[in-house]
C-alpha cells in the first residue's frame, strides 16, 4: 500500500484507527455499532492519511482520489491511466495507448482523432522537412484498366490489368522531394534546373543517390536502413513492406496512391491534365515548384507530371503477367529501375497513372526525381 502524508493533510492521532458511531439500538439506547473507515488511516507515527477511493494511494499523490482506477501521480505523470514506463508521453494526457475508436491506431501512434475511426494517422514530417501522407492498405486494379485503355495510349508494360492487394498501411510524400529538402540532409544540390528554386523537385541524381538520401533519413530517426549501400551503389535486399525506414514507394504503392481510389481517372486526380500536371504544354521547358496544381483525392501533388519518379522496383515489361496479387515488390533482378508519372517535357499520354518505364539506376536526368515512402509497422 502506498500511503504518503502531506503538510495540508496531517492530523495527529493517539489511536491507530479512527472509529465512527453509525447506528441506534431498538430500545433507543444510542450505543450503536462502530466500524472502521479504511479510507482514513494512520502511519506508525500517528500521521493521518486520507485515501477516499481506497486504492492504496494517499490523496496528495493520487491522480483522482475519487477514482480508484487512477493511481499515483509519481507513477502516471499525466494521469491518463498509463504508467510512466508504458506511456509514450507521460507529460501529455492526450497521448495514450488506448484505441478508443477501434481503428487499429492510438494517439501514441499518431491517430488524428481517436474518437473517429475514419480519421487514421496524421501527416508526418520527415527529417528533410517534407510532409508525408498516411495511406491505408487496400485493394485496387493495377495497369491498363478500362479508363487507361480508352485513351489508346497503353504501353506493353502496362498489361495485363490485374488486382493487387496491399496489406500494409504506409506513408507517401505529399510532394516530390524538393531541392531544399535534399540539401537539408545531403548539403549539396545536384539539380540541373537549380534555378527553378528550393521548392522545385530535386532532379539529376541517380537511383542510388536517392537510396542514400532515404537511408540518411532513416539513420537520423534510428530506423532501419532499407537499402544496402556501398561506394555509391545501392541494392534492395530488404522487404520494402516490412522495413520501417524511409525508401521510395513500390510501383504498386505508387499507383495505388496515384489513383486514390478513383479508377475512372486517366491522370492522378482528374481527366484534365492541365488541372494537376506540369507537362509539355504548360511547364515552360522546366520543372516548376511543387504543389501548385490540384492534388489528387488523397491530397498528393504532382503524381502526374513535373518529374518522373524513381520507385523501388526493378523494371520488367513482362512483370504484370507473373506479379503476385499481394504486396508485389517487382522482379528480383534487373538492369533498370522503374520510374512513374511523367515529367515537364512529357506528352499528355505519359502522364497517365498506369504508365511505366525503366532506366539505368546509375544514370541521372533533369526530368527524373523521386517521392518518399515509408511502411507503418
Amino acid at each position: 500500500m502506498k500511503l504518503l502524508s502531506f503538510p495540508f493533510a496531517i492530523i495527529a492521532l493517539s489511536t491507530v484507527a479512527l472509529t465512527v458511531g453509525c447506528g441506534k439500538s431498538d430500545g433507543g439506547d444510542d450505543t450503536g455499532t462502530q466500524t472502521t473507515d479504511t479510507s482514513i488511516q494512520t502511519t506508525d507515527t500517528g500521521t493521518l492519511i486520507v485515501d477516499a477511493d481506497n486504492d492504496g494511494v494517499a490523496f496528495g499523490d493520487d491522480c483522482d482520489d475519487n477514482d480508484e482506477t487512477l493511481g499515483a501521480i509519481s507513477e502516471d505523470g499525466d494521469c491518463d491511466g498509463w504508467l510512466t514506463a508504458d506511456d509514450c508521453d507521460d507529460s501529455d494526457a492526450t497521448l495514450e495507448r488506448d484505441d478508443l475508436d477501434g481503428d487499429g491506431y492510438t494517439t501514441c501512434d499518431g491517430d488524428c482523432d481517436d474518437n473517429d475511426s475514419t480519421m487514421l494517422l496524421c501527416p508526418i514530417t520527415h527529417p528533410g522537412g517534407g510532409t508525408m501522407i498516411f495511406i491505408a492498405a487496400g485493394t485496387f486494379d493495377m495497369g491498363c484498366t478500362s479508363a487507361q485503355l480508352a485513351t489508346n495510349a497503353c504501353e506493353d508494360g502496362e498489361s495485363p490489368a490485374h488486382s493487387v492487394t496491399l496489406t500494409h498501411d504506409f506513408f507517401i510524400g505529399e510532394t516530390e522531394v524538393t531541392q531544399a529538402e535534399y540539401v537539408a540532409v545531403i548539403g549539396s544540390n545536384p539539380s540541373a534546373l537549380s534555378s527553378c528554386g528550393d521548392d522545385c523537385p530535386v532532379e539529376n541524381l541517380t537511383w542510388h543517390a536517392m537510396a542514400e538520401y532515404a537511408n540518411a533519413l532513416s539513420v537520423s530517426e534510428n530506423l532501419t536502413e532499407c537499402f544496402d549501400c556501398s561506394n555509391g551503389t545501392c541494392s534492395t535486399s530488404n522487404n520494402p513492406y516490412t522495413c520501417d525506414g524511409y525508401r521510395m514507394p513500390t510501383e504498386a504503392e505508387w499507383e495505388y496512391a496515384a489513383r486514390a481510389g478513383a479508377d475512372d481517372y486517366v491522370y492522378a486526380g482528374s481527366n484534365v491534365a492541365d488541372d494537376l500536371a506540369w507537362y509539355l504544354s504548360n511547364a515552360g521547358n522546366s520543372t516548376n515548384p511543387v504543389a501548385q496544381k490540384d492534388p489528387n483525392g488523397w491530397g498528393l501533388y504532382d503524381m502526374s507530371g513535373n518529374v518522373w519518379e524513381w520507385v523501388w522496383d526493378w523494371y520488367d515489361s513482362n512483370y504484370y503477367s507473373v506479379s503476385p496479387s499481394s504486396d508485389p515488390e517487382g522482379s528480383s533482378t534487373g538492369s533498370a529501375r522503374a520510374r512513374r508519372g511523367g515529367d515537364w517535357g512529357s506528352q499528355v499520354g505519359h502522364l497517365r497513372v498506369s504508365i511505366r518505364f525503366g532506366h539505368d539506376p546509375a544514370a541521372a536526368f533533369d526530368h527524373v526525381g523521386f517521392r518518399l515512402g515509408r511502411s507503418i509497422q
